[in-house]
């Protein structure tokens, strides 16, 4: 290629909407512009190309955050962070949908919802040609096909797929164990609470039903039982949620993916106890199986009508 056609290809590439090259729009200049991000932060894991935004970052933990939210006590760096912050407790979500009036706490929510209503998938798997609705689960699926592990431990070199999993590994020091069962932590704090199983002491109690319960941030996602709060809520449709994790399950029916791989025969569930599972507790009506107890309980009022009870609904959500 003569050095004219040359400058002519980087105009091209450098020409490109930032978005395309995020998209699979423009493979090659992807793959021309790709760079390893291998600056990790220690504390949560996220990856960066170089040491300058690594620093940024990092600043994200260790400035004191003054902001303090009067609701549920967690801090903030700034006024704006804890606005949007307090829509959670407050109820209210200025962003409302022109197409179903669905409303949403920030801006980027009914962004990406709208996006529902008008089947647009902007983030294209140039291997495999499937398409998401958002840039997150598009990244995720690609690692897929490229076995990349883009988050590396700053102290031994060791990579990761996610950043979830370099977060564990870099939690691994467990220097605090219980006298009790041997079971070690990475926090003194956690090793207090753990003792709590063994010494039945339960300090937090629910003013509306008494339960108890060994931590505060258990009690607090129970309170939501009864005042009806559900903080997570999904972009792409009316479903919201008590906790993060339900939320997390549930983007999965959106996205189609499915993280758990069976160690025995290579096949990926949404969940791995969907495959080669036992199903000990059978319904005596109808034949159903399960494979916990709990579950047949449930399904049991199918049959009879019965309607369950505080207690139950409690430990199935808690759970």
């Amino acid at each position: 290629m003569g050095d004219a056609a040359k400058c002519a290809k980087i105009r091209e590439i450098f020409s490109k909407e930032p978005k395309e090259l995020t998209t699979g729009k423009c493979a090659k200049s992807r793959k021309t512009l790709s760079v390893e991000k291998t600056y990790s932060c220690n504390e949560c894991g996220k990856s960066f190309t170089n040491t300058a935004a690594l620093t940024r970052h990092t600043k994200t933990h260790s400035t004191e955050k003054k902001c303090i939210c009067a609701q549920c006590g967690k801090g903030f760096i700034n006024q704006s962070y804890l606005k949007k912050h307090q829509r959670v407790h407050t109820g209210e979500k200025p962003h409302v949908c022109s197409e179903c009036g669905q409303r949403f706490t920030v801006s980027y929510s009914l962004k990406v919802h709208m996006r529902f209503h008008s089947g647009e998938k902007p983030y294209q798997c140039t291997e495999c040609g499937m398409r998401f609705f958002t840039r997150a689960t598009y990244k995720n699926h690609i690692l897929n096909h490229s076995g990349e592990r883009p988050n590396v431990c700053g102290q031994c070199g060791k990579s990761f797929k996610d950043a979830a999993s370099l977060r564990r590994h870099c939690h691994s020091e467990k220097p605090y164990s219980c006298s009790e069962c041997g079971k070690s932590f990475t926090r003194l704090f956690r090793l207090t609470i753990h003792k709590r199983v063994h010494s039945g002491e339960k300090p937090y109690s629910c003013t509306e039903c008494g339960k108890s319960f060994t931590q505060a941030a258990n009690l607090k996602i129970h309170m939501r039982i009864h005042s009806g709060e559900k903080p997570y809520s999904c972009t792409l449709c009316e479903k919201s949620f008590t906790q993060g994790s339900g939320l997390t399950v549930h983007m999965r029916t959106h996205s189609g993916e499915k993280p758990s791989m069976c160690d025995h025969c290579g096949k990926h569930f949404k969940y791995i106890r969907h495959c080669h599972s036992e199903r000990p507790y059978i319904c005596t009506e109808c034949g159903k199986s399960f494979t916990r107890a709990i579950h047949l309980t449930v399904h049991k009022r199918i049959h009879s009508g019965e309607k369950p009870s505080q207690r139950l609904i409690c430990f199935l959500i808690v759970k």
